[in-house]
């Protein structure tokens, strides 16, 4: 038995000798296979301030600004009010910064009255065991930013070790008080070569099972950051489908690929700026993408947006006989400015998205290859990637 994988259908065909069986043969492709761009995410960033410094930060080095650097509770109310009247349980709150924790009032009064459900980035430095708890019995999803098992991974990010041992402490402690947690880990040349041992740091020694591996985005006030191997990235990310299954982990970057082919579900954008998202800053100034906002200050051009919206995959001329022009989305509009293919996106994602489409495929392939009855080769599938989509 194999698999036949048609990239603008999503379709995935179990084949036998003569016999076809479409495994996600589902109406999800048909009800989803247009543009979305009825906002449903607001990105609130309630403080520019932080407590660390890290190098690839796109908020210190690129020279975000606003008068006002720490959100009030006026601004905070107006937002979260307009959120629960146009948006309400349909939609999700996205608190960032800087550090949120640094304006812990107002976290906890977003907290309080939203009525979406809430993500929470932070660095966890200023975690402890009341704030956890509050998160946690809200069924806040925090995300906990941290690059590797070892303080030389994470150099980039702590300056001194003790933050790093703080920030470690404080992971285990939201554990042990079953918080809803993941961990971004920003990959870059220092931990590149780490990831399956960082995943399995992650995974024994803080029980973590919910995981991004993200290489940084672009950064305008240092040039090491915007430098990196993309192929020894994929290479490293294509090893994490293996890891994922033995360990039944969820690893973001696989995660809503294996879910986009298994229900025939699209990645139309897989940036939601500019589709379904929008952002506040502290101000309560309503934007698009804050990183856009810095360049086009800098720039002729404030059409960014526009363009590359024209230019995600499945609207593409120049992508259509993709493997991954329905599972791609076209990356970051932001990255795209420096990393521009002649299709109009950044040209690393390219190069990417068509390796790993084609390592997910195989590994399928690979997993179903021996068996010869069509409802046992859909229930491997089943049983051994659909655990993967869910966080």
């Amino acid at each position: 038995m194999n698999i036949k994988f048609d990239a603008n259908s999503l379709e995935l065909k179990l084949a036998m000798n003569e016999s076809e069986y479409v495994y996600n043969n589902s109406q999800e492709y048909m009800l989803n296979n247009g543009i979305y761009n009825h906002i449903d995410r607001f990105r609130i960033e309630v403080t520019l301030d932080c407590d660390l410094n890290c190098d690839y930060c796109i908020v210190f080095r690129n020279s975000i600004e606003c008068k006002t650097r720490q959100m009030n509770m006026d601004v905070a109310k107006k937002i979260v009010s307009r959120f629960n009247r146009e948006i309400n349980k349909n939609g999700s709150i996205m608190i960032i910064g800087g550090e949120p924790l640094i304006n812990w009032d107002v976290v906890q009064y977003i907290v309080k009255e939203t009525k979406g459900f809430i993500l929470f980035f932070t660095n966890g430095l200023k975690l402890d065991d009341d704030k956890i708890k509050f998160l946690r019995d809200f069924n806040v999803m925090i995300f906990l930013s941290l690059d590797g098992s070892t303080f030389n991974h994470n150099k980039l990010r702590f300056k001194n070790i003790d933050n790093y041992h703080t920030v470690i402490n404080n992971i285990k402690r939201s554990v042990k008080l079953d918080a809803n947690i993941a961990i971004n880990c920003v990959v870059h040349e220092g931990n590149m070569n780490n990831i399956i041992e960082i995943a399995n740091h992650y995974k024994n020694n803080f029980g973590v099972r919910v995981m991004s591996f993200a290489y940084p985005h672009h950064v305008l006030n240092t040039k090491k950051m915007n430098s990196f191997s993309i192929e020894k990235y994929t290479d490293e990310i294509i090893r994490l489908i293996k890891y994922s299954k033995e360990n039944n982990i969820y690893v973001d970057q696989l995660g809503k690929i294996f879910r986009a082919i298994l229900i025939r579900k699209p990645i139309v954008n897989s940036c939601k700026v500019g589709f379904s998202q929008t952002t506040f800053y502290p101000d309560g100034k309503e934007t698009d993408c804050m990183k856009l906002d810095k360049y086009i200050q800098n720039s002729s051009s404030n059409n960014i947006l526009d363009t590359f919206k024209a230019n995600i995959p499945i609207l593409n001329n120049k992508c259509k006989y993709c493997i991954a022009v329905k599972l791609c989305g076209g990356g970051c509009p932001w990255d795209s400015v420096f990393n521009n293919s002649e299709k109009g996106i950044d040209d690393r994602v390219c190069f990417y998205n068509k390796a790993l489409v084609r390592a997910i495929i195989e590994d399928i392939n690979e997993e179903i290859s021996n068996y010869n009855n069509f409802e046992m080769a859909s229930k491997r599938i089943k049983d051994i990637y659909l655990p993967l989509t869910k966080v």
